[in-house]
């Protein structure tokens, strides 16, 4: 599975909401690669789990 930048980010708004994931991107570049990938797997399941049209129906 290929995942685009852009992807990730709305991954990672859906995972941590929008205003907080700013926050966590900062936080990613403080943590170690095994540590990132888990958060970006979970994020991504979480993403493809809602489906991408579907972000803002999570709440």
């Amino acid at each position: 599975m290929k995942t685009t930048y852009q992807e990730l980010i709305l991954a990672l708004q859906s995972f941590f909401g929008v205003e907080q994931s700013f926050s966590v991107i900062e936080i990613l570049g403080q943590m170690s690669t095994g540590d990132i990938i888990d958060v970006i797997v979970d994020a991504l399941n979480e993403y493809h789990a809602v489906g991408e049209g579907n972000i803002n129906k999570q709440e």
